[in-house]
């Protein structure tokens, strides 16, 4: 999948209004194919940023210069499948909705994955707790988070809360702005159709994640949990997502340690932190595109009953 054929698929929509794309300092070629494939159609704008700011500024952007009222990100290399848009808008009652994404590896499997559309269409709310629970990594098992959802969002909403993506995050931008949206009352909603398609890279930027990104996105957690407003329960589990993204960077630090100053320094780090230990000598956080099966649905019929209910 190519940034043509992402915009080729938003432009399929019938309910688009606008495209715009956000080139970010690439130095490919992206600038030239976005605007050819988007000559032929006035809803498509393509904007350069003058020096890379990652995901979250891009998105900024794209928000800023856009003044549709519904909002959806779309990334280079993923696609929008036909009908998504349809099938959300026959909801009511939110200020985010996300449908179900599908993972591939290359265009065939994607033509190949036939049970796209879930029917009947059901559908359900987050709440703070359950969205953060559905953040936390497993062992043992592919990267499934709810922040890889890609939610139509209403302008209105970011508007009347002053929200926008942490433009200090190349990781976890997502899952900070939905965090905070919940925890000043929006309402999230989910979907059981399938249209949105991810493509799966070993080079993807969630699989390349470093320690200077982990510790931004641990800055920004920690900067949220002291300015929301949260109860109780909601501040509990955004401590264990906080701690977890500690144990993450941790993680990090000892490989890093271990690849630069030898096997023993590696060690040491190790045990200074025991909850990691086990991690280090396995190496088993990995990132969600390494190895596993494909086609394959980012939530399962259970997932979608457990964080919906």
């Amino acid at each position: 999948m190519t940034i043509a054929k992402a915009i080729a698929s938003a432009l399929a929509q019938p309910e688009v209004a606008e495209v715009i794309v956000v080139d970010d300092a690439s130095t490919d070629a992206t600038v030239s194919v976005a605007r050819t494939a988007g000559r032929d159609d006035h809803r498509v704008r393509v904007l350069v940023q003058n020096a890379n700011q990652g995901p979250a500024a891009a998105r900024n952007r794209a928000i800023a210069e856009s003044d549709a009222p519904l909002l959806a990100v779309l990334d280079a290399d993923d696609q929008f499948l036909p009908g998504r848009f349809a099938a959300i808008l026959e909801t009511e009652n939110w200020d985010l909705c996300s449908d179900n994404i599908v993972f591939v590896r290359n265009e065939s499997e994607l033509k190949d994955y036939s049970e796209l559309d879930a029917k009947p269409l059901a559908s359900g709310m987050l709440n703070l707790e359950t969205f953060v629970a559905g953040n936390l990594p497993a062992r043992h098992k592919q990267r499934g988070e709810l922040g890889f959802l890609k939610p139509v969002i209403r302008r209105a909403m970011l508007k009347q809360f002053d929200l926008r993506y942490a433009p200090t995050c190349r990781l976890g931008e997502d899952y900070l702005l939905y965090l905070a949206a919940l925890a000043h009352g929006a309402r999230f909603r989910i979907v059981s159709s399938c249209g949105y398609a991810g493509l799966v890279r070993n080079d993807s930027l969630s699989g390349r994640h470093g320690i200077e990104d982990l510790e931004a996105l641990l800055a920004q957690e920690r900067l949220l949990l002291r300015g929301l407003a949260l109860t109780d329960g909601q501040r509990s589990a955004v401590k264990q997502h906080i701690r977890s993204t500690r144990r993450r960077l941790v993680h990090r630090q000892a490989l890093r340690a271990r690849r630069e100053r030898g096997l023993w320094q590696g060690f040491l780090n190790a045990a200074r932190h025991p909850s990691v230990f086990a991690d280090i000598l396995a190496d088993r956080i990995r990132p969600m595109d390494e190895g596993g099966l494909t086609p394959r649905k980012l939530l399962t019929p259970v997932d979608f009953d457990r964080y919906t209910r």
